[in-house]
């Protein structure tokens, strides 16, 4: 295919083409200048050149506007593609904080139903022993009930042996070498035990679920989603540290003109380091 030149450049062509047969002309016509022929020719040149110059001037504006246009398309399709990017972007974002939003949901569901299921584990164990306790305490009115009766018994035929031993004339010694006279020492009853009943126990320390590499919320958003009580495992120092004294840290912080940012969850270390005595 041949090379296909643009408008401009064609008609630069064909000026130079046309200029180059003009200056040949006069050239081989010098003896005629002045004559009305070489001079009609020479105007008749130089209409052309403007015409060309015109031509060159609309040339120009239309590149300019095509240029001008094709940078509007394209900074109209940049911006296009900018905002669908955004638009892309921020369903992407209205997603995850949709899921994030969900699995919230179903972490703050699960930690509900496994409190409540605790309480309500708790709550029967509770009237278990409240059931229990009631069921004590009748069985020991009951054999109260029985040992007082038998109690009873006994003193009634006691008082009937001592009427026929006066009845009969016996003294004072023989009663109490009888042990008639002589009292029983009374067992104290066993004392109910107070019942108490009030609403059961109140479950606690279970809100404080283990945040590991098995939640979910770990699984997603790491340490940043990890519950305030949440204390990240020690990690002890390797066995060649060598920790730095806290004055003289401070000492080289301060020629750096550097400060300590706060401490947030950071262990102590657990090697203490040995100090010499410095020399006076």
């Amino acid at each position: 295919l041949a090379f296909q030149l643009t408008p401009e450049e064609e008609l630069e062509k064909q000026y130079r083409d046309y200029k180059a047969e003009f200056e040949k002309w006069k050239e081989n016509n010098k003896n005629a200048v002045g004559t009305e022929p070489y001079m009609a020719y020479v105007e008749k040149f130089e209409a052309w050149e403007r015409e060309v110059e015109n031509r060159r001037e609309e040339i120009r504006a239309k590149a300019q506007e095509a240029q001008e246009t094709q940078k509007a398309e394209a900074q109209a399709a940049a911006e296009a593609k900018r905002k669908k990017e955004l638009e892309a972007e921020e369903e992407k974002k209205k997603q995850q904080e949709a899921e994030a939003a969900a699995q919230a949901a179903a972490y703050a569901q699960h930690q509900q139903s496994y409190l409540a299921h605790h309480q309500a584990a708790i709550q029967k164990e509770q009237l278990m022993r409240q059931q229990q306790e009631v069921t004590a305490l009748q069985n020991v009115d009951t054999s109260t009930e029985t040992l007082d009766k038998s109690r009873m018994a006994d003193v009634m035929q006691q008082m009937e042996q001592m009427a026929q031993m006066v009845m009969s004339g016996q003294n004072a010694e023989s009663f109490e070498a009888d042990g008639i006279y002589q009292q029983q020492i009374a067992q104290p009853a066993p004392q109910p035990a107070q019942q108490i009943i009030g609403p059961p126990p109140q479950l606690w320390g279970n809100d404080r679920v283990i945040f590991d590499s098995s939640d979910p919320m770990y699984k997603r958003w790491g340490l940043r989603a990890a519950p305030p009580y949440h204390k990240p495992p020690y990690k002890p120092p390797p066995p060649n540290y060598q920790p730095l004294p806290c004055w003289l840290f401070v000492e080289q912080m301060k020629d750096e003109k550097l400060i300590l940012p706060s401490l947030v969850n950071v262990p102590p270390p657990s090697i203490i380091p040995s100090f010499t005595a410095r020399g006076h």
